[in-house]
């Protein structure tokens, strides 16, 4: 039977906007390029164990703003779902601590012309292009023939009962054919997806093997569109867009008896070089207190919560904060909520190399102390 199936993806980080695409367009337009690249100075925590898993945010050309979920398989290349790239004119992609914007994206068949139903005669798959890479230390593979029926795979979204949120989230599916419900370019399963989630890379089983991405979902059934069917398509287009960096070496250990490199160097001046004092309340991204160079602050209770803003420009800058016990959740600014990249640090360096990117930080005590602190930002 052929069931009527519904795109899982597009749903509006906005909630005036509804959870269809709009109309498709295959112009470029020129959107403002960022490239941001966010590490940790001293401690703190990824928010992702998957690096290759991207939150996908879309802009229409109606000016609706949109999400999904994607993956990035090569330095300058990202695998979301056709009706994910299909009648959008830009896009942001976060992964591993690194934004992007895009205004280049590209579908094999997928022109759908704003349907919110999945199409069983077309392949529901999106690539979005780079200009600056998204440097990975592996990237996933591709499948290049259909799985087994029953193989066990990893899904990947990015949406929480209903709610669009800025991690992602994994359940374990079994896999049968889609021709079971009538999408020959397919893989079926068990519903387990929502809106928002859609271009999630499925894996086969815990390998790092994409052999699927989230489509559509009807009922109880979800369909997935199968990554093997376009292989040749998918790496030619990879292929196309150059070889994939070499990341970083990592730093050669410390001989016996040399003194350690000092993490914080270039650490914040004291309180009384502070340029501004946080303004309150500023415990929501909303309200949070512009950092240009030095703020102090203070947490009054134990729960206390502070944000701050910085607009990191190109170049390379550090954001520590000095002593006592205080913390930092260091995330990226999207429509007009905080996108997670680093957790429970002392510091980070953010290395711009286009655009300008707008950083927010929440301060707090792990400990739930309360205390003075102060935030700088050091170019």
């Amino acid at each position: 039977m052929n069931k009527a199936l519904f795109c899982v993806g597009v749903c509006a980080v906005i909630a005036a906007h509804g959870c269809a695409a709009e109309s498709a367009s295959g112009d470029d337009v020129d959107a403002e390029r960022v490239a941001v690249d966010v590490a940790p100075i001293v401690g703190g925590t990824k928010t992702t164990a998957y690096p290759a898993a991207a939150l996908l945010n879309m802009r229409a050309a109606s000016g609706g703003y949109y999400a999904c979920t994607a993956t990035v398989i090569a330095p300058k290349v990202v695998l979301t779902a056709g009706h994910c790239v299909d009648g959008m004119v830009s896009w942001e992609v976060m992964a591993n601590g690194s934004l992007r914007t895009s205004s280049k994206g590209e579908t094999y068949d997928w022109k759908e012309n704003g349907a919110t139903t999945v199409n069983p005669l077309h392949h529901d798959l999106g690539l979005v292009y780079l200009t600056d890479p998204i440097v990975l230390a592996s990237y996933p593979s591709l499948a290049t023939q259909v799985a087994a029926v029953g193989a066990e795979a990893t899904d990947l979204g990015r949406i929480r009962n209903a709610t669009v949120t800025s991690e992602i989230f994994s359940a374990p599916i079994k896999l049968r054919s889609g021709l079971t419900v009538g999408f020959p370019f397919d893989y079926a399963a068990d519903g387990v997806i929502e809106h928002g989630d859609s271009g999630g890379p499925v894996f086969l089983g815990t390998t790092q093997t994409i052999v699927a991405v989230n489509s559509g979902l009807g009922g109880n059934v979800e369909v997935l569109a199968r990554v093997d069917l376009l292989a040749d398509w998918l790496k030619a287009r990879i292929a196309a867009r150059g070889a994939a960096p070499v990341p970083p070496a990592p730093a050669p250990a410390p001989k016996p008896g040399a003194e350690p490199p000092k993490a914080d160097a270039g650490a914040p001046p004291p309180l009384a070089a502070c340029a501004v004092t946080e303004a309150e309340p500023n415990n929501v991204v909303g309200s949070a207190t512009p950092l240009q160079t030095t703020a102090c602050g203070k947490l009054g209770t134990a729960d206390d919560l502070d944000w701050f803003l910085y607009a990191a420009t190109v170049g390379k800058t550090s954001i520590m904060l000095g002593a006592g016990d205080a913390s930092a959740t260091f995330g990226l600014l999207s429509a007009g909520k905080c996108v997670p990249v680093l957790q429970n640090a002392r510091g980070v360096t953010v290395s711009v190399t286009a655009g300008t990117a707008q950083l927010c930080i929440g301060v707090s005590s792990l400990a739930h102390k309360a205390q003075p602190y102060v935030l700088s930002a050091v170019r």
